[in-house]
């Protein structure tokens, strides 16, 4: 069981951020804060991480995985977005 799981968003919220400074290589971790940070209500913040991890992930697998994530946060916008750029 996770930290976001047992409502434990601060702490939850901290060791997303400490894997990622850490190893910025850990996509997963990037997905789980965006989607943790929307649960906890900070849906500008959790934009903000997708955002960055669309830069740091140009590769088309994983932007399907970002935009799919946006659309489990209800960010379709930001999802047709990603698929938009994918297709030019």
């Amino acid at each position: 069981m996770t930290f976001a799981a047992t409502g434990h968003y601060d702490s939850s919220e901290y060791y997303y951020r400490y894997v990622i400074e850490h190893d910025p290589g850990s996509f997963d971790t990037y997905l789980y804060l965006g989607k943790m940070l929307y649960s906890s209500g900070q849906k500008e913040n959790a934009a903000e991480v997708l955002s960055n991890a669309e830069e740091n992930f140009p590769d088309f697998g994983r932007q399907t995985e970002i935009a799919k994530t946006y659309v489990q946060i209800n960010f379709y916008d930001e999802a047709v977005r990603v698929l938009e750029k994918l297709t030019e």
